[in-house]
């Protein structure tokens, strides 16, 4: 490329801004490409986002409503307290058969044991029931667990999508980049060492040349008007 300037710095100066211009037009070209690119990235990815977000609101308003953080670990606890009501229930039956094989047994103790027996055996219903029936304050542990269970399967979904949607967009990004222009320079604008243009001497002789052709015509011209005159 070659610059026209009075001063070596200036044609230096123009070679660097006509280079810059240059790479702008060039990397234009693919900025519209590059932008569809990301910009479905972008919005799929903004989606997912959403969709996760919804999902954890939905599975804590299901744990506030529902009174239960951990339906697997309340569920443990209702089957420790009725493994525990079942042991006792088994000693006291133990209890009130030893009772029962005495000739004589005393009878307000085996009335007794028969009343714990009673008892236990009625709190181990209502303990199982807390599984699968439901009372008036909320429904059955089984029934709040199916719907936090969906609702976190939900979740889990929805994250890797999001996890899905990033990794496109992280792609997306990179075959983005890819369709960048650029201009590869071998050599960078130089100064050169005395100006180019203007050319003094060769512009001289051109002006002196254009000058004489110019008083030639005029010349003739008023050599011709002179003749036409004196006939």
């Amino acid at each position: 490329m070659e610059v026209i300037a009075p001063d070596p710095k200036l044609s230096q100066e123009f070679s660097v801004a006509l280079i810059k211009y240059a790479e702008g037009q060039v990397d234009q070209m693919t900025t519209r490409l590059r932008s569809d690119q990301m910009k479905g990235s972008a919005e799929s990815y903004g989606d997912a986002e959403e969709q996760v977000r919804v999902a954890q609101r939905r599975v804590l308003d299901l744990q506030q409503k529902l009174g239960v953080l951990d339906p697997a670990a309340e569920g443990t606890v209702v089957m420790t307290q009725i493994a525990e009501l079942e042991r006792q229930l088994n000693a006291k039956r133990l209890e009130l058969g030893q009772l029962q094989a005495n000739a004589t047994p005393n009878r307000s103790r085996v009335a007794g044991v028969r009343g714990d027996i009673e008892r236990l055996e009625g709190l181990m219903v209502d303990t199982r029931a807390r599984l699968t029936e439901g009372n008036a304050a909320r429904g059955s542990l089984a029934a709040i667990s199916g719907e936090i269970r969906i609702a976190e399967s939900d979740l889990l979904t929805r994250q890797e999508l999001l996890a899905a949607a990033a990794a496109q967009m992280e792609t997306a990004r990179i075959e983005a980049n890819k369709q960048v222009r650029y201009l590869s320079l071998s050599i960078s604008p130089i100064a050169p060492d005395q100006a180019t243009y203007p050319k003094a001497f060769q512009n001289t002789i051109v002006a002196f040349l254009i000058f004489s052709g110019i008083y030639l015509m005029l010349s003739l011209t008023a050599s011709i008007l002179r003749e036409q005159v004196s006939s």
